[in-house]
């Protein structure tokens, strides 16, 4: 194809839209138009284009029956009390008649003038706004808006009323941090440059990572919070074929080499569309590629129907909202009129606005309505940010600090760090020179009565104290300091703190409503904040990126301090997790390192290791249970740990008490299940470090493991749930005790409880390795002929038996065998049951002759077949020790079948053989009430009903010795079971 026709199938003359040369000019599609008046509008609905759109095709889709503009021909009918408008501009990067040499930022202008005109002269000023805006649509609005927000005074004081009376804004595929389809668009104006007039300067704001779309972001997240906000993606890739031709024809004809172009899946994709962490935000999916999801066929679209839903929604409320924004900001227009002469804009805050900041939008949309001097007329405002060392209340703090000297440019901040006298002290003295307050530098002077005093009248201004770090209740309200003594009140005031307790805030006279908590961040600000201080290549590894962040619980300071030795060292996010997985104490080390952050106090501690052990010596100090509850927990799994545990208290109230402490440091949480609650991840390994590093620690372990040793139940059918709850915790503390403990034998008989639930539980190998653990142990303190080395000896035999480890099973098994007859004899059940458990482990070899040289020494007991009917009757449900009653049971019948039968007519002469008999007759006959004890299909019947054959064999031969006929006992004796054929046949 000639490149002449290529050209213009892509960019067409003025001819092929249809205007002849003569004629009149179209009317350009720029400003605004009003799509729609409404009926009785009670909001105004605009719309923006985006790249290379337009003002009515943009938002108009193509159909059989024609164009559908769904502006005018769908939404005026579906939302009849909104004015419609959409608003046009020049965002053309080519075409043959000329291209605007205007910027964003001067269509952003464009825009809010626009409005602001239309708006005036309709007298609709005060109208709540919704906008729909696509693509690059959605940064001039962000533009628009910021300069807005930042209108005072003159002629531009009425364009702030469209900031003010925007309600909501639907970004309909806007790339918020870049998009993938501008490498493409550059390609394409380049090209088109060899032919038409073509630029590309608005493409290189709108690139990947773009450091304009960042600063815009951090300009625009000061309001973003104010607006409710939907961010719309695109779900399916956008063509881009014909480019690929174009590129491909130019490439041969300036005989180039290669001319490749970049693989393009989303225009914008959903990690750019949608900003994570905004506060009143919601992401939602367009089914539908970048350029057709604002292009919709009917009301039965699914497109349309969300955004229409959207919009229903967002109207409801935006008129009361609107209202009660735009008192406010009369109130504050009148007080500043009229206010009384005061010191202006005193700023003390020792910390600059830090780049690196990230999310967090919740919190501050919480609080910076509440912590503004002008919110409460009649009370100095208190509020708190309270929640776990290192959790970013500091960084936050900051943020409110810099967003409320730029709202309120006349109100003062004073920053005051309460880390100690001295840091409270410099802070009020510093305060007090600023206010020029009289005697301020005199010798003996009491600074900080003298600035309470200052900032408590009624000429002082409106001013924003800022407390950081109040934690320390001695501090704050004991005898020797009582800092809270000092803090100012003045109705023009407000007092912001910060703080690891929740009690500081409650006692500090803060009620909840002003209690904000700071929990860790998101998944997506932590990926962000881990991100910003990185390269690519440090975190290409999504995986261990996203298992790093759960390590560090996606709390800000340890992410800090991660990704600031890694910068330093140039670690990758996957050899930095190795490090922290491979043991505890490369863990601690790592969390214990120094590191730079300009955003804390120079007398406050960076790592996240000490800044938490901080915490632990103000529990220490004033809860010494508390204290003794976290030395206690820390050697505990993290999660799902229950209160019971605990060592006891003096009293209940003690108990709660101790346990509200550590909650309100944010040490602990409590889960669903009150009776339940977990310790957080690092607070563990902190004080865990700490404790191991104490004289006390084997003393901390031996204590632990004795009352695990008390209170850690043997597993059977009533307490399994209890038990799977408690065993994580078993695990921990045993683990824990190998660095020492010196009550070895509670130890062993933790292992042996241990093992003998997994064995319960048919987890043999975990059984094998705690039975092995407990046996070393207890032949170690108490001797090999002690009965509990002997009974954790025999259960280690029998789970190497389940294993098919025979031989080392029959070592065992006839060690502790010679050692039971020694010292119980033959006659008593523990001796009788190892005998039966010896011979099937040599049946199981095929050592048959001497199986049953043990069973000929033992059948001619009366005693021992009493104790299999014994064992019979006392059965317990339990599946496991049936199997075992089952095994026991047909290694003697089996056995004694061939003696018996072979020699029936001597067996029936003699009494002792009868008694015999008539014992085994009694276990075929108790066995029914067995079965139905047990569902039909379980495993265990099969081998029940084996049992049930060798039993009815001895009834046979018993009945024959009594002289009746077998036939007619078996026909009273009946067994109810299903699927057996010829079942007791003999």
């Amino acid at each position: 194809m000639p490149m002449s026709s290529l050209t213009r199938r892509i960019w067409p003359t003025r001819k092929s839209f249809g205007t002849s040369s003569g004629a009149t000019p179209a009317v350009t599609p720029h400003g605004l138009d009003v799509v729609s008046e409404g009926c009785d509008p009670v909001i105004d609905v605009v719309a923006i284009h985006g790249l290379n759109g337009h003002r009515e095709k943009t938002w108009t889709a193509k159909t059989p029956a024609g164009q559908v503009y769904w502006l005018r021909d769908l939404l005026a009918s579906d939302l009849p009390k909104a004015r419609i408008l959409s608003w046009g501009y020049d965002a053309n990067v080519y075409s043959s008649s000329g291209l605007s040499c205007v910027k964003l930022y001067d269509h952003a202008l464009g825009l809010v003038s626009d409005l602001t005109r239309k708006r005036t002269l309709t007298n609709s000023s005060k109208r709540p706004i919704i906008f729909i805006a696509h693509s690059l649509g959605g940064i001039i609005l962000k533009s628009a808006l910021i300069h807005s927000d930042a209108a005072r005074g003159g002629a531009l004081l009425k364009q702030r009323s469209i900031k003010l009376s925007t309600y909501g804004i639907i970004f309909m595929g806007t790339p918020h941090h870049g998009g993938n389809g501008v490498q493409l668009g550059r390609l394409v104006a380049n090209v088109a440059s060899l032919f038409l007039e073509a630029d590309d300067h608005i493409l290189r704001h709108l690139e990947m990572d773009s450091e304009w779309l960042q600063q815009q972001s951090a300009q625009y997240s000061l309001i973003a919070s104010e607006f409710v906000t939907k961010f719309a993606y695109e779900e399916y890739k956008t063509p881009t074929v014909l480019g690929r031709k174009i590129l491909v024809c130019v490439s041969h004809s300036l005989h180039t080499s290669d001319c490749r172009l970049p693989d393009i899946s989303k225009v914008v994709p959903k990690a750019s569309a949608v900003v994570p962490g905004q506060a009143n935000s919601e992401s939602i999916v367009i089914h539908a590629d970048h350029r057709n999801m604002v292009k919709f066929h009917s009301q039965k679209d699914p497109g349309y129907t969300t955004i229409l839903e959207c919009l229903v929604i967002m109207t409801r409320d935006a008129e009361r909202v609107i209202r009660l924004r735009l008192e406010a900001e009369s109130r504050t227009h009148n007080a500043q009129r009229n206010r009384v002469q005061s010191p202006r804009g005193r700023w003390m805050v020792p910390f600059g606005r830090r780049e690196g900041f990230v999310g967090r939008q919740q919190i501050l949309s919480q609080l910076l309505p509440r912590i503004s001097p002008l919110a409460q007329e009649d009370d100095c405002q208190r509020t708190a940010l309270d929640g776990l060392g290192g959790v970013g209340k500091t960084r936050i703090a900051i943020e409110a600090a810099f967003h409320t000297h730029h709202q309120i440019p006349d109100c003062s901040v004073f920053w005051v760090p309460a880390i100690d006298v001295t840091a409270f002290d410099n802070a009020y003295h510093e305060i007090g020179r600023l206010l020029e307050v009289p005697g301020i530098d005199e010798d003996g002077a009491d600074v900080k009565t003298l600035v309470r005093a200052a900032l408590s009248c009624k000429d002082s201004g409106r001013w924003l104290m800022i407390v950081d770090n109040a934690d320390d209740l001695e501090l704050l309200f004991g005898p020797a300091a009582r800092l809270s003594q000092y803090l100012p009140f003045s109705r023009s005031g407000s007092i912001l703190f910060t703080t690891r307790t929740h009690e500081a805030a409650v006692r500090l006279d803060i009620p909840q409503s002003g209690i904000i908590s700071v929990g860790n961040m998101s998944r997506e600000e932590a990926t962000e904040m881990l991100q910003s201080g990185l390269t690519v290549g440090q975190t290409q590894d999504v995986q261990s990126t996203t298992s790093l962040l759960d390590f560090l619980c996606d709390l800000p300071l340890a992410i800090k301090q991660a990704s600031a030795y890694m910068a330093e060292t140039g670690t990758t996010t996957t050899n930095y997790l190795a490090y922290c997985q491979s043991s505890e104490k490369t863990s601690i080390d790592l969390l214990s390192r120094e590191f730079e952050d300009l955003c804390r106090d120079k007398g406050t501690k960076n790592p996240i290791a000490t800044t938490l052990l901080v915490s632990f010596e103000q529990i220490s100090r004033d809860s010494p249970r508390a204290s003794e509850y976290l030395r206690f927990l820390c050697f505990l799994a993290e999660k799902d740990i229950p209160i019971a545990l605990l060592p006891p208290a003096k009293n209940i109230l003690e108990a709660d008490e101790a346990v509200a402490k550590l909650k309100a440091y944010a040490f602990i949480t409590e889960m669903e299940d009150q009776n339940y609650f977990g310790i957080h991840r690092l607070v563990r390994l902190a004080i865990r470090s700490w404790v191991d590093g104490q004289e006390q620690a084997q003393a901390s372990r031996t204590r632990l493991i004795q009352r695990f040793n008390q209170l850690f139940p043997e597993l059977d059918h009533e307490n399994l749930r209890l038990w799977v709850r408690y065993m994580p915790h078993a695990l921990s503390v045993l683990e824990s005790a190998e660095e020492g403990c010196s009550d070895e034998k509670a130890r062993s008989g933790l292992l042996h409880t241990v093992a003998e639930g997994y064995y319960k539980l048919y987890h043999d190998e975990e059984a094998e390795t705690m039975f092995r653990k407990a046996a070393r142990l207890r032949e170690s303190i108490l001797g090999r002929e002690h009965p509990d080395t002997l009974d954790s000896m025999s259960r280690l035999s029998a789970v190497l038996h389940d294993l098919w480890q025979l031989e080392e099973a029959e070592r065992l098994l006839k060690q502790t065998l010679g050692l039971r007859l020694t010292m119980l004899g033959m006659e008593h059940p523990t001796t009788i049951s190892e005998v039966f458990s010896l011979v099937i482990v040599l049946f199981h070899q095929g050592k048959y002759e001497e199986g049953q040289q043990i069973c000929q020494q033992t059948l001619n007991n009366i005693r021992i077949l009493e104790f299999v009917l014994e064992s019979v009757r006392k059965f317990n449900k339990d599946m496991r020790s049936f199997q075992e009653t089952l095994d026991l049971q047909n290694s003697i019948l089996s056995i004694a079948d061939s003696q018996i039968l072979s020699n029936t007519a001597n067996m029936a002469n003699s009494e002792s053989a009868l008694e015999r008999l008539d014992c085994m007759s009694q276990i075929a006959e108790y066995l029914p009430n067995l079965q139905e004890s047990l569902a039909k299909d379980h495993v265990h019947i099969l081998d029940m009903r084996m049992t049930k054959s060798n039993c009815l064999r001895s009834v046979f031969i018993r009945e024959q010795g009594k002289g009746r006929e077998p036939h007619l006992f078996l026909a009273e004796f009946k067994f109810n079971t299903s699927g057996s054929e010829n079942e007791g046949s003999l």
